[in-house]
């Protein structure tokens, strides 16, 4: 054996840093976890609070959130179309930026248009955005092993599911809506 060849197989058996996709689960795991104020099981526990505030009915309520929905729904073509363009990590960037000013406008609602237009941009960017970015992450770092990687974000997930509400509620409860 030359000695060149001893030396491929002894760099081929030295441990091997730590693979960066294994921080990008982490990061997308928060991701996962900032889109949660777009999400159903983020909004609904507000619902109360917008009723009594806003002086609405529950169709008044329900109609703009679904209407929101549907149009929102549309909006993941253009995030992917843009995400494609412009590349994940800027992309993430402009929607975690203006999901938390979405939020913040969240508190500046007075009525039933207010109310429409900030569901939309919350479901735009945390129902749709979001989790596109992340998922489409996951699959940029993850080939052999993308189903476990799923798996695992979805345990976070319902973990996050599980947390939320009641975070939301004791929030409300200590700070108002």
């Amino acid at each position: 054996m030359k000695d060149n060849d001893t030396d491929q197989l002894a760099a081929s058996s030295a441990p091997q840093p730590l693979y960066h996709g294994w921080v990008m689960l982490s990061v997308a795991v928060l991701g996962l976890f900032a889109c949660y104020p777009g999400q159903t099981v983020g909004i609904s526990v507000f619902n109360p609070s917008y009723r009594e505030s806003l002086n609405l009915s529950h169709s008044e309520l329900a109609g703009a959130y679904a209407i929101a929905t549907l149009v929102a729904g549309f909006a993941s073509f253009v995030v992917g179309s843009v995400s494609d363009r412009v590349g994940l990590r800027r992309c993430i960037g402009m929607v975690v930026t203006l999901l938390g000013l979405a939020c913040l406008c969240t508190s500046c609602v007075t009525g039933l248009i207010s109310l429409f237009l900030d569901f939309l941009f919350l479901r735009v960017l945390g129902h749709g955005a979001l989790p596109l970015l992340v998922d489409n992450t996951l699959a940029m770092w993850f080939h052999r092993r993308l189903g476990l990687v799923i798996g695992v974000k979805n345990v976070a997930a319902a973990g996050g599911v599980a947390v939320v509400p009641g975070l939301n509620l004791w929030l409300i409860h200590h700070f108002g809506w």
